[in-house]
This record gives structure tokens, sequence and C-alpha cells, in this order.
């Protein structure tokens, strides 16, 4: 754009040097009119250069706005990844710490049903020995009723 200024000023510069060499008689009518074609040409191709310029200012103003949203959108993204990822790791916490409660509560079904067991198996013992003690008991009357029979029975005899 500067040298589209500057060619602008030249080709002023050299309308007016054509004024002067035509008011001195110097120069023609023809030469002016063909520079100022030349001038309004520049002219124009200033004007439509100046407007490609504020069209891609608009793009560039457009873009930079476009940018600045995506850099929210990112922030908010990153933001977003951020607190997800807490909550995941979180989650995998409290994921731990559930996994070694319910190993504890494992551990713990484990021993009452060890102590179960062995209550079981002591309450099998006693009713075995109970049941022992029961014939053995049986016994000892059967052999008591047996004798105080035989004592009967000799009682009886003499």
């Amino acid at each position: 754009q500067r040298e589209l200024e500057r060619e602008n000023r030249k080709l002023k510069d050299q309308l007016h040097a054509s004024r002067r060499k035509s008011q001195i008689g110097k120069g023609t009518h023809e030469e002016l009119d063909e520079l100022k074609q030349r001038l309004n040409k520049v002219l124009d191709e200033n004007e439509e250069k100046t407007r490609q310029l504020m069209r891609m200012q608009d793009i560039v103003d457009d873009l930079t706005i476009e940018a600045e949203e995506l850099r929210a959108r990112e922030e908010e993204d990153k933001s977003l990844l951020a607190r997800l990822g807490d909550r995941v790791e979180n989650y995998r916490h409290d994921h731990d710490d559930l996994e070694a409660a319910n190993e504890e509560l494992q551990h713990r079904v484990e021993t009452q049903r060890q102590l179960l067991k062995e209550k079981d198996d002591e309450i099998l013992e006693m009713e075995r020995f109970r049941d022992q003690r029961e014939d053995e008991l049986s016994n000892d009357l059967e052999r008591m009723r047996r004798r105080h029979n035989e004592f009967v029975d000799d009682q009886r005899i003499a």
C-alpha cells in the first residue's frame, strides 16, 4: 500500500508538472489525459486493494474470534478432563478401599467358618462322648440289675 501511495504521489507530481507545462505551453493535452487515466487507474487499484485489505482484516478478525473461542473451549475441556481424572482417581481409591474391606470381611467369614467347624467338631465329639457314656451307664445299669437280681435270687434261696 505504501508503494501505491508513492506511485500515486509520483503520478500527482507528474500531473502537476504536466499542468505547469501545459500552462507554459510545453505540454500537450493528450499527455495530461493520459496522466489522468493512469492516475485514475492507480486510484481504482488502490481502492480495490483497500477493499481486499478490509476483507482480509475481517477474515483475520473472524479467525481471531474463533481462535479465542476454541482456546476457551480447550481450557474448559482441560478443566473437565482434570475433574474427570480426579473422579477416576477417587473411584480408584474407593475401589481399592472396597477391595481391602472385602478381603477383611472374607477373612472374617473364613475365621467364623473355621470357628463354627471347630464348634461342630467339638459338639460331635461331645455327642460321641455322651453316647459312649450312656452306653457305659446302660451297661453298668444292666450289670447292676443282673447283680441285684442275682442277689435277690440268692436271698430267696437262702
